[in-house]
């Protein structure tokens, strides 16, 4: 389905945005995510955000198996968690599409490590080094890292020898980004090294009960109302039952445990069927909370264009169709809330516009703009994916208008 990647993992950069708020004016990068194995991997448009600051959150969360989660301008969605024997605390991006751990280290002098928590494994009498490193190359730079060991702790539950990164070298790329690394979530099949995952030693381990977690993403724009579950979601949050997808493999030569990929048989504008081809098992959709919009092939996205046309001043909102996403024999709504975002132009002028790209002719990707509009359940153990329906209270707190507006 996609082209192959370096082994390494390349990353390259897909777009460049500028941002503003009231006080700063950020730049929003799109970028494909590093993939650790020789198989095909998606290309991942995950939107890292640059020279600003993002909203502080609780550092030390109790053991409770729930942690919130902030975003920024609903283009990357990141929590809190720590690491080593006195819990030293990072922020992180909640990756669905990778599957390691890594965050600076105390040692780390090049730029990309400025104004970022770096973790002191002198202080941790938990820690355990190797000699063995590894490098995430990235079309503007790389990070090089040593594999680590430790305790890590998420959601106030510790697991105990959990592999990580430490970065010893940051490309500038990364310098003032807000977060200080990425929480990959996925299959240690994916992993650089195929060490197991935080979610995968925590079941192993008893510390949970299934290897299951679930995403609830705010639609509101800097809010910290999102929230992790590990294992079964709170059900304050849904309504109805959890619609469950079986996992497939990416291609022929790819694991089904490796990404979270399921697959999509339908697209509709209205009641009207885009022109897609995909096998009896649907097309490979990757489940990415990393990547900020709903990626598709460049045939489909040209369709979706011809058929929504958004104004740049947002004054049709009530006026644009719904899309349904047709996921195995459940359809999906996708209403102009979650799909249309707002971005600014090269003089800082902000404007609406679709929330759906495209990065070559044949990735799939279920990025932020479809995951939003729906509880997200990710379960490792069964080698499913669900979706259900957001709670009443969770999709009714802001009009339309204000989704797109909610930074006015």
């Amino acid at each position: 389905m996609t082209p192959s990647l370096n082994l390494k993992a390349t990353l390259i950069i897909l777009l460049l945005l500028t941002c503003i708020s009231a006080m700063a004016k950020p730049r929003v990068v799109a970028v494909v995510n590093p993939s650790a194995s020789s198989a095909s991997a998606p290309i991942r448009a995950m939107h890292y955000i640059m020279d600003t600051a993002i909203p502080s959150m609780n550092l030390l969360e109790e053991a409770s198996g729930s942690a919130p989660i902030s975003n920024y301008f609903r283009t990357v969605y990141f929590s809190t968690f720590q690491i080593g024997s006195d819990h030293q605390p990072f922020t992180a991006v909640l990756d669905t599409g990778s599957a390691n751990i890594w965050i600076p280290g105390s040692q780390c002098q090049s730029e990309g490590c400025e104004g970022k928590h770096q973790f002191n494994q002198a202080s941790s009498h938990t820690f355990q080094g190797t000699d063995q490193g590894f490098q995430l190359k990235y079309g503007t730079g790389a990070v090089n890292a040593s594999q680590s060991y430790d305790q890590v702790t998420l959601a106030g539950l510790v697991v105990k020898k959990q592999g990580f990164g430490i970065a010893l070298a940051i490309d500038k790329f990364f310098k003032n980004s807000g977060f200080d690394g990425i929480f990959g979530m996925a299959f240690k099949e994916l992993a650089i090294g195929k060490l197991p995952t935080w979610i995968e030693n925590a079941a192993q381990t008893q510390v949970i009960k299934k290897a299951r977690f679930a995403l609830y993403l705010s639609n509101k724009a800097d809010g910290e109302d999102s929230r992790l579950f590990l294992g079964d979601p709170d059900s304050h949050y849904y309504q109805g039952k959890i619609q469950w997808h079986p996992l497939i493999p990416i291609d022929s030569k790819t694991p089904t445990r490796f990404y979270f990929t399921i697959g999509l048989h339908d697209l509709k504008v209205g009641q009207s069927s885009l022109s897609i081809q995909c096998p009896h098992q649907g097309c490979p959709a990757v489940v990415d909370s990393g990547t900020s919009q709903l990626i598709v092939p460049k045939a489909v996205l040209a369709q979706f264009q011809n058929d929504i046309k958004v104004k740049e001043d947002c004054s049709d909102l009530d006026k644009l169709p719904t899309i349904k996403i047709q996921l195995s024999q459940f359809s999906y709504d996708l209403t102009p809330a979650f799909y249309v975002i707002k971005v600014p132009d090269q003089q800082n002028k902000l404007h609406c516009q679709l929330g759906i790209d495209a990065i070559d002719d044949n990735s799939w990707i279920l990025g932020d703009t479809f995951l939003r509009s729906k509880l997200s359940v990710y379960d490792l153990s069964g080698t499913r994916v669900g979706f259900a329906t957001l709670a009443s209270r969770l999709t009714q707190q802001l009009t339309l208008k204000e989704y797109v507006f909610i930074q006015e």
